[in-house]
């Protein structure tokens, strides 16, 4: 059985994770193509939050699947939180675990450090660093601009791959 439902995108930008729609989405139709006038398909609709559609765009999905066997890969964990930088609010992520071998271990971060920014930019959204990730290669250094204890510190990460087959114990 296959749906079709017409609405108006509200927010498509570069740095946004979603795409937002004023569709209606039947419960079981996560994952159906979201197509603009032109019939061309700009997101795989996953989900509704307050009334509106959310869809993944199909950059991202594109970016995504082309990666897969060669994504940059920092080796954290990470939680949003609020930092004031300057006297002004801003974003930060506080890194809560690290990975044995990874790019952030290999850099010398520590959980605890809240990165703050790249290259010497803080961040404009909680979402930058991924965007960031996403357009980076194996390889690519990344300068990591962070607080611990109230230092604001830089280490340039030189970006891995993710291990992906079993190592022997």
């Amino acid at each position: 059985m296959s749906a079709v439902t017409a609405g108006i995108v509200h927010t498509i930008e570069s740095k946004n994770a979603w795409i937002q729609a004023d569709i209606r989405l039947a419960p079981g139709n996560s994952g159906g193509l979201l197509a603009n006038a032109k019939g061309e398909v700009i997101g795989i609709n996953t989900m509704i939050m307050n009334g509106k559609g959310l869809a993944i765009p199909s950059k991202t999905v594109e970016q995504f699947l082309k990666n897969m066997g060669d994504q940059p890969y920092l080796g954290v964990e990470l939680q949003f939180v609020r930092v004031i930088i300057a006297r002004r609010p801003a974003y930060g992520l506080l890194i809560t675990s690290i990975e044995p071998q990874s790019s952030a271990e290999n850099a010398g971060l520590l959980p605890g450090d809240i990165l703050i920014g790249v290259r010497g930019t803080v961040f404009q959204s909680q979402n930058e660093l991924f965007w960031i990730l996403q357009n980076s290669t194996v390889g690519d250094g990344l300068q990591l601009e962070f607080l611990r204890g109230g230092q604001h510190l830089s280490r340039n990460v030189i970006l891995e791959s993710r291990q992906t087959e079993p190592q022997a114990a």
